[in-house]
């Protein structure tokens, strides 16, 4: 008979001092493992953290384009200048032989004493009759019960003037287009202008004829006719860079326009203690001619905006015509000059936009963080229970009454 006994091949080496080191071992190896893993992925969220925080204080921009109905952006204005500004005959007869004697010589002072230099230069201007027979807009919806309003010089439309002063040295004083809401609102499709001579037009942002980044312009010779497609692009830029600001002035309310008018009169007056004729305010106009030179010198200097005596604005216009349908006018159009632009319907609006937004940053950050080390915000529980645990217990010994002693009778 066999004797059948079970070997047990790890016999001579299985006992419990082998087992514990082992288990010394494999446990070392899993920390091991940990803090090299814990490490590296630590390293990583560092290193994306740092590109994070880099690319949000970039600052980079985009921009996004919609399209909207022309009665809900801002709608360009039209500046109506004479091509011959100042009345000849009364310069000549103040002393003054040619027109560019006053635009670019800086003579603007009578020979007659008893003529001051706001009086010569108010005589010498053509006046708004002078310039524009009617003004007609074709609207898209209707305005006291037609699509059609023609507007002439001194007309108020809601109350409102619709023509505005804009002084310019080469044109002397021009007009601008002022539409009201009441007006805009409706929808302008077309502008049909009607001159009684040569006459330039500027189409600008509103409030920014002075700005030479956001105006075209067209003439139009008596006995003629321009048709021009306006395709007007308004664009929004964001002001957290500095580059652009919302507004001027101590209140953010004042235009561009007005800005560079208050700047130019401003570095005038320290300058010389008086001005050019071509600003809204003529209290102190220089009349000594060393003077005149140099004021003038500063107004060609930064009429522009060379020297950046105003900051950019954040909303503008970009105009972009089509090709213009120039001709003469039939007989009976013969004494006027004649100047129709067509808008579109719509409009294209362009709007400026953070990349990288706090919002991304902190979404960003929190998918790393998730990813790497596998935390959320659900984790915070297991840092925040122990605090309240612990603030539970010190709350519960403060108030915690001690237990009254037990009163012992001692009987007799």
């Amino acid at each position: 008979m066999i004797n059948k006994t079970k070997v047990d091949p790890y016999g001579p080496f299985k006992n419990e001092d082998f087992e514990e080191e082992t288990r010394v071992k494999v446990g070392w190896a899993k920390k091991t493992q940990f803090v090299l893993i814990f490490l590296v992925s630590f390293g990583l969220l560092v290193v994306q953290g740092r590109q994070c925080v880099i690319k949000y204080l970039d600052k980079k921009t985009a921009t996004g384009d919609t399209y909207s109905h022309v009665s809900t952006v801002a709608f360009p204005e039209l500046t109506i200048c004479p091509t011959y500004p100042y009345k000849l005959g009364v310069l000549q007869e103040n002393g003054i032989e040619s027109l560019s004697d006053m635009q670019f010589g800086w003579q603007w002072i009578s020979n007659y004493s008893t003529v001051s230099a706001v009086q010569l230069y108010e005589a010498s201007l053509l006046t708004l009759e002078d310039i524009v027979i009617q003004v007609r807009l074709d609207l898209e919806q209707e305005f006291e019960g037609s699509t059609k309003k023609i507007i002439v010089p001194g007309e108020k439309v809601c109350g409102k003037e619709i023509f505005r002063g804009t002084e310019y040295y080469y044109n002397g004083r021009c007009f601008t287009i002022d539409l009201p809401d009441c007006v805009r609102k409706l929808g302008v499709l077309e502008v049909v202008a009607d001159f009684k001579d040569k006459t330039d037009i500027f189409i600008h942002h509103k409030g920014q004829f002075l700005s030479p980044d956001s105006r075209s312009r067209v003439d139009v010779d008596k006995g003629s006719f321009v048709k021009i497609a306006v395709n007007h692009e308004v664009i929004q830029m964001l002001p957290e860079n500095g580059a652009c600001v919302e507004g001027f002035g101590p209140d953010m309310t004042d235009s561009y326009d007005q800005c560079m008018y208050s700047s130019l009169q401003n570095l005038m007056d320290e300058a010389e203690g008086c001005t050019v004729p071509w600003l809204p305010m003529k209290e102190n106009i220089c009349t000594e001619e060393y003077k005149r030179k140099n004021v003038f010198r500063i107004y060609q200097d930064n009429r522009r905006n060379q020297k950046d005596v105003c900051a950019t604005a954040c909303q503008f216009t970009n105009m972009y015509f089509g090709p213009p349908v120039t001709g003469k006018s039939n007989p009976e159009l013969a004494h006027m000059a004649r100047a129709v632009f067509y808008f579109r319907r719509t409009v294209k609006l362009t709007t400026e936009y953070m990349r990288y937004t706090w919002l991304s940053l902190l979404a960003e950050l929190g998918g790393y963080t998730g990813l790497l080390l596998g935390f959320s915000l659900l984790h915070l529980t297991k840092i925040v229970d122990p605090i309240l645990e612990c603030f539970g217990y010190l709350y519960t010994k403060s108030f915690k009454k001690p237990p009254k002693s037990p009163q012992v009778s001692i009987v007799h």
